[in-house]
Protein backbone atom coordinates (compact mmCIF):
# COMPACT_ATOMS: atom_id res chain seq x y z
CA UNK A 1 0.00 0.00 0.00
CA UNK A 2 1.43 3.39 -0.93
CA UNK A 3 1.98 6.17 1.59
CA UNK A 4 -0.86 8.19 0.07
CA UNK A 5 -3.24 5.23 0.37
CA UNK A 6 -2.19 4.72 3.99
CA UNK A 7 -2.76 8.39 4.75
CA UNK A 8 -6.20 8.29 3.11
CA UNK A 9 -7.10 5.13 5.03
CA UNK A 10 -5.94 6.67 8.29
CA UNK A 11 -7.86 9.87 7.53
CA UNK A 12 -11.01 7.89 6.74
CA UNK A 13 -10.74 6.02 10.03
CA UNK A 14 -10.28 9.25 11.98
CA UNK A 15 -13.24 10.86 10.22
CA UNK A 16 -15.40 7.83 10.98
CA UNK A 17 -14.31 8.01 14.62
CA UNK A 18 -15.12 11.73 14.74
CA UNK A 19 -18.54 11.03 13.21
CA UNK A 20 -19.27 8.56 16.01
CA UNK A 21 -18.14 11.06 18.64
CA UNK A 22 -20.31 13.80 17.14
CA UNK A 23 -23.29 11.45 16.94
CA UNK A 24 -22.79 10.59 20.62
CA UNK A 25 -22.62 14.28 21.52
CA UNK A 26 -25.76 14.95 19.49
CA UNK A 27 -27.62 12.16 21.29
CA UNK A 28 -26.53 13.48 24.67
CA UNK A 29 -27.63 17.00 23.74
CA UNK A 30 -31.03 15.63 22.69
CA UNK A 31 -31.33 13.85 26.04
CA UNK A 32 -30.26 17.00 27.86
CA UNK A 33 -32.82 19.06 25.96
CA UNK A 34 -35.55 16.58 26.87
CA UNK A 35 -34.47 16.67 30.51
CA UNK A 36 -34.60 20.47 30.55
CA UNK A 37 -38.07 20.47 28.97
CA UNK A 38 -39.25 17.97 31.59
CA UNK A 39 -37.80 20.14 34.37
CA UNK A 40 -39.55 23.23 33.01
CA UNK A 41 -42.82 21.32 32.90
CA UNK A 42 -42.31 20.13 36.47
CA UNK A 43 -41.50 23.67 37.63
CA UNK A 44 -44.70 24.98 36.03
CA UNK A 45 -46.71 22.27 37.77
CA UNK A 46 -45.15 23.16 41.15
CA UNK A 47 -45.81 26.87 40.53
CA UNK A 48 -49.44 26.10 39.73
CA UNK A 49 -49.80 24.03 42.89
CA UNK A 50 -48.21 26.77 45.00
CA UNK A 51 -50.63 29.30 43.50
CA UNK A 52 -53.54 27.01 44.38
CA UNK A 53 -52.28 26.67 47.95
CA UNK A 54 -51.74 30.42 48.24
CA UNK A 55 -55.30 31.01 47.10
CA UNK A 56 -56.76 29.01 50.00
CA UNK A 57 -54.35 30.00 52.77
CA UNK A 58 -55.19 33.26 54.52
CA UNK A 59 -52.81 36.11 53.72
CA UNK A 60 -52.18 36.78 57.41
CA UNK A 61 -52.24 34.29 60.22
CA UNK A 62 -52.34 35.76 63.74
CA UNK A 63 -50.88 32.52 65.15
CA UNK A 64 -47.59 33.11 63.32
CA UNK A 65 -45.50 35.95 64.74
CA UNK A 66 -44.08 38.32 62.17
CA UNK A 67 -40.35 38.40 61.70
CA UNK A 68 -38.55 41.72 61.94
Amino acid sequence: MSNQAKLMDNLSKKLASNDKILENINNRMDNFSTTIKNQISFNKMIESQLNQIAAVVPATNPDIPSQL
